[in-house]
């Protein structure tokens, strides 16, 4: 089905909500398909941004929730635990220069108290919050 903002829906339905399977093409250039539950993205799926993120794992309410993976653009990948569209609980985060953060996460930050990192093969110790920002920097 077409909509005049321009997405299509192809999938099940229930109550005239999505719900099933199904596809979204957005006029955006975004593609979800996956899981849908009363009009919400709900359950497992794969949503390719025409930006060139891309995101597979579980949703919840239209959110990122529980267990995903994240390939951004520029190379980094993400593969944990996600709440509330946030990474948070146990993930794994690879930059593209090599560094790696392993551990917990609270609200998009990495919360390790202390925690090895590898870049290029060299091994750093980081701290709590800023570990992302100055371990960037080195």
């Amino acid at each position: 089905m077409k909509y005049r903002t321009g997405d299509v829906y192809e999938g099940g339905w229930r109550n005239n909500l999505f719900h099933g399977q199904g596809k979204v093409l957005y006029r955006t250039g975004d593609i979800y398909e996956g899981d849908w539950r009363d009009d919400q993205k709900e359950g497992y799926g794969k949503m390719i941004y025409s930006h060139g993120d891309v995101y597979e794992g579980d949703w919840k309410a239209n959110l990122f929730h529980d267990k995903g993976k994240m390939l951004y653009k520029n190379g980094h990948i993400y593969e944990g635990d996600w709440k509330n569209d946030q990474k948070e609980g146990d993930g794994k985060m690879i930059y593209n220069e090599g560094l790696v953060y392993e551990g917990g996460w609270k609200g998009n930050l990495f919360m390790e108290k202390e925690k090895c990192c590898i870049k290029m093969g060299i091994f750093m110790k980081v701290t709590g919050k800023v570990a992302k920002k100055k371990a960037m920097e080195k």
